[in-house]
């Protein structure tokens, strides 16, 4: 290997430089004690930090030098690897800009080091992460050159010459390149979901493809699934090459092959590459699906596990393309589904010719097998209901009467499996449109609160399970006490059994007590608060793990849909709770040890938060003794707890407002050193945004090391969604107590803030999180709800909320996404704004998006909701 080019034309700080390949080194020695590792962490990412590019180049200095360990340079290329990869694909397009700006001939280096390493060493981990690195690499580059209209011809050579490489090599060396192009072919796609139709990708994915393709039809077994892999997680590069006749011919001719070739680590994923084909390119499979039909049906039927679970998998995948394909609202049908059309659907073939093959799946488990199970297990039994679900959803009224016949001929079944199917098969019809009628609806109700107290636990636990299922659907089935009542009787003859049932009947609870309004002081969980505590408390109490977090979980639920208004039920079980927290942090390490001790120190910790939430100032009698528990279990255990107890600390600030100043003296410095540590961050600007909104002011030095501090966070690269919204909400809240002294940074903050909300709410993202960007979306109008009077008497301070109207774009545009909860903030933001500035905001409230959400809402279930909307509208047409 040549002399490093960095070192001949870079002046190096060869101190820094020698720490760094210390500590690369000392990491890859077998007796490194805990504390030297913890110490070259807090190194690298400190010298990361401060420096992020100099931190880049010095680790391809080190990976170019040959002087180095191949171990250390592996680790070396992991770290490279981090550091060129961001959490978002927005945080990745920014760096990419940036990475544009560094020399090209140290952009080089890196490439000519990682494809040393690659091709050249001995050691097997430094040739696997070079390949990754380069994969990420080349995305980077060819993104880089797209923006620029051209491809530097240096990468585009070297490139080309890797593809060369995998056709001709030995099987290592290929599946090494596989790897290398599937990661630039995923990373690809993060920065650019189109970017298949740039230039580098209308040049390199038929060859690509004939390179995947060769090492599928090359009879090495590793070679043949690395190559199958590969090709699926890369599968939308190739969409164009796929739609034309031939290809698709050459590819699927394959596929069947290896699928009827019966080797057993190639069936999976020669079958997972199918359902790619099917889930992206579905109108192109209609010629091949007499032969899926064909393969399919053999394999249900062939006694072999692994092959009877990928054929009901693949019928679970043609079940919901053609549910979308039917589904005549477009906004709920996935992206990719959209322009796809069918003059015949499959799905109908299989529900018929199938049905029988499925239901013996299911009922084809060991007869003494009867206990129950909540984790999702891949054996035939599985994924026969799954297909069976999906394509009763794809078939609808079609399958109905099949389905009644068998449950209606098996409901009281001796053989409890095929009660079991029975209850199974009833589940997947009450998800269809057409059994949405109330004699039907009410019979299933009935069959499932009975089913609940079957001898067989297996039964006890799907009815639960069903019974959650059509709750979410249809909340009004418990309004009723009478069904209600029966169905709790039910279930807690559950509570006692087994870990699994416990978990499954509290889970059915938190279902069910979603459905009541905290301001119904006539609801039946007022009626009974007590019983409800003390069942769930025990739960808790006796179970580890599944059942304790279900407990604790439908307890918290109970707290949020009582109302406060029966304070001695509330302060029963709040003296149960802080009695079992006491206990638990005064317990010796025999207690401490066992696994269950953290669960359930997490659980009562929420339960505090919780109920210090609903009754507020309630608490303030009790609060010296509640927060002195607190600050000895902030300590406890390294800051296990952490993550529970600030946030429960915040809750207490916000119930006796400025009373809880005589606890900061204790607290602040360390809630600015966990605002300096990822994990840490989330309860931390949680607990800074309470206290900012329990004092009526903070002294200015204190108020501007918070906003660092927070700022800070937002450059983590490890950061979680939770946390970047909770330092964004915490940010928010100091701008409301400080006004216009918020001023000289609300700029940066609406920037970043807006950047995060186009990455996190990305319309383009088939993998989108919705979970995230619902809560996202969410934060993000209620921060804008905050601004808003904030920005309002200061000058231009309209030019700064019109930036607020992306937000609206984003939730029309994952309307089929993101659920109703976000509209009431929505048309909150949309009225405030109205009211705020009238006419100086005519044409931006007037906008599509802003209508549409308006109109949407207006018609909401909800009638204040409605109203509001409606009133709203009616504010805008005005202007």
């Amino acid at each position: 290997m040549s002399k490093p080019l960095l070192i001949q034309s870079m002046n190096i700080d060869q101190e820094l430089q020698g720490q760094l390949a210390n500590a690369l080194e000392l990491l890859n020695n077998p007796s490194i004690s805990p504390e030297q590792r913890a110490s070259i962490f807090q190194f690298s990412y400190t010298f990361r930090k401060n420096d992020p590019l100099k931190f880049i180049i010095y680790l391809i200095i080190h990976l170019a030098n040959p002087n180095t360990s191949e171990l250390s340079r592996a680790v070396a290329a992991i770290w490279l690897y981090e550091s060129l990869h961001k959490r978002t694909p927005d945080a990745q397009r920014h760096f990419v800009v940036q990475w544009f700006k560094v020399d090209l001939n140290i952009r080089d280096q890196l490439r000519l080091s990682a494809t040393e390493g690659l091709t050249h060493s001995s050691t097997d981990s430094l040739k696997f992460q070079c390949a990754n690195l380069l994969g990420l690499f080349y995305a980077i580059e060819f993104y880089t050159s797209c923006t620029r209209e051209s491809i530097n011809p240096v990468f585009n050579t070297s490139f080309s010459e890797l593809i060369d490489i995998a056709m001709n090599s030995d099987p290592g060396t290929r599946i090494l390149l596989y790897g290398l192009f599937q990661n630039f072919a995923m990373n690809s796609l993060e920065l650019n979901p189109n970017c298949a139709h740039d230039q580098p990708f209308l040049l390199y994915a038929p060859r690509l493809y004939d390179v995947y393709l060769a090492g599928m039809m090359s009879g090495v077994l590793e070679l043949q699934g690395k190559a199958l892999e590969a090709f699926t997680s890369s599968f939308l590069i190739f969409k164009r090459h796929f739609s034309f006749l031939k290809n698709r011919t050459d590819l699927l001719e394959v596929v069947f092959q290896i699928i009827l070739s019966n080797i057993p680590p190639l069936c999976t994923p020669a079958y997972q590459l199918l359902r790619k084909c099917i889930d992206c390119c579905y109108p192109d499979m209609s010629a091949h699906m007499e032969q899926i039909k064909q393969i399919t049906l053999i394999d249900m039927k062939s006694g072999n596990e692994f092959r009877q679970i990928e054929a009901c998998f693949l019928w679970s995948t043609i079940g919901d393309v053609e549910s979308d394909i039917q589904n005549t609202n477009k906004n709920l049908v996935k992206l990719k589904h959209r322009d796809f059309t069918a003059t015949e659907f499959h799905s109908k073939w299989a529900f018929t010719q199938l049905f029988e093959s499925l239901v013996m799946l299911i009922c084809n488990t060991d007869i003494s097998e009867t206990q129950a199970s909540i984790h999702l297990e891949f054996t035939p039994a599985h994924a026969a209901f799954s297909c069976l679900s999906s394509l009763t959803k794809a078939t609808d009224d079609f399958s109905l009467p099949l389905i009644f016949k068998f449950v209606q001929d098996h409901a009281q079944a001796e053989d409890w499996r095929l009660r079991y199917a029975s209850a199974l098969l009833l589940n997947a019809a009450s998800q269809v449109p057409s059994f949405n009628n109330v004699k039907n609806i009410l019979i299933a109700y009935e069959f499932f609160v009975t089913a609940i107290v079957d001898a067989v636990p297996r039964i006890s636990e799907v009815a639960m399970w069903s019974l959650g299922r059509l709750v979410n659907e249809i909340p009004e089935l418990v309004v009723d006490q009478v069904r209600f009542g029966r169905l709790c009787e039910n279930v807690a003859q559950k509570m006692d059994v087994s870990d699994e049932l416990t978990s499954r009947a509290c889970w059915l609870l938190n279902v069910c007590f979603n459905v009541f309004c905290l301001d119904d002081t006539n609801s039946p969980l007022v009626q009974n608060f007590e019983k409800f505590s003390i069942l769930l408390m025990q739960a808790a109490d006796k179970y580890d793990v599944n059942a304790q977090d279900a407990a604790f979980g439908a307890l918290n639920r109970l707290i949020e849909r009582t109302p406060s208004t029966i304070a001695d039920q509330y302060n029963q079980l709040f003296n149960m709770v802080t009695a079992k927290l006491s206990v638990l942090i005064s317990a010796d390490d025999t207690v401490r040890n066992n696994p269950k001790y953290t669960q359930q120190m997490i659980g009562l910790l929420s339960l505090v938060q919780a109920i210090v939430m609903n009754v507020g100032e309630m608490i303030r009698n009790v609060s010296d003794q509640l927060m002195s528990m607190l600050i000895v279990a902030l300590d406890f255990q390294n800051g296990t707890f952490v993550c529970e107890v600030l946030p429960a600390m915040g809750a207490v600030a916000r119930a006796i407002q400025e009373d809880f100043g005589k606890y900061m003296p204790s607290l602040l410095e360390k809630v600015f050193e966990y605002l300096s540590k990822a994990e840490f961050v989330q309860p931390a600007a949680v607990f800074v945004a309470d206290i900012f909104n329990s004092f009526p002011s903070f002294p200015d030095e204190l108020t501007d090391r918070f906003v660092k501090a927070l700022f800070n966070t937002l450059n983590f690269d490890d950061i979680t969604t939770q946390a970047i919204i909770a330092s964004f909400s915490a940010l928010a809240e100091i701008a409301k107590m400080i006004r216009e002294k918020c001023l000289p940074w609300i700029e940066t903050y609406l920037e970043l803030l807006e950047s995060e909300s186009r990455s996190m709410l990305s319309s383009e993202d088939e993998n989108l999180d919705q979970d995230n960007a619902q809560s996202f979306a969410i934060e993000n109008l209620q921060i804008y709800q905050t601004l808003v009077p904030i920005l309002s008497p200061i000058p231009k301070g309209d030019r700064k909320v019109r930036n607020f109207f992306h937000i609206f774009e984003k939730i029309v545009k994952l309307q089929n996404r993101l659920d109703e909860s976000v509209y009431p903030d929505a048309v909150i933001l949309i009225r405030m704004i109205a009211e705020t500035y009238q006419r100086r905001m005519n044409v931006y409230l007037n906008k599509p998006a802003v209508i549409e959400i308006l109109k949407k809402a207006s018609e909401s279930v909800d009638a204040q909701l409605a109203q509001l909307a409606k009133d709203t509208l009616d504010i805008v047409r005005r202007f």
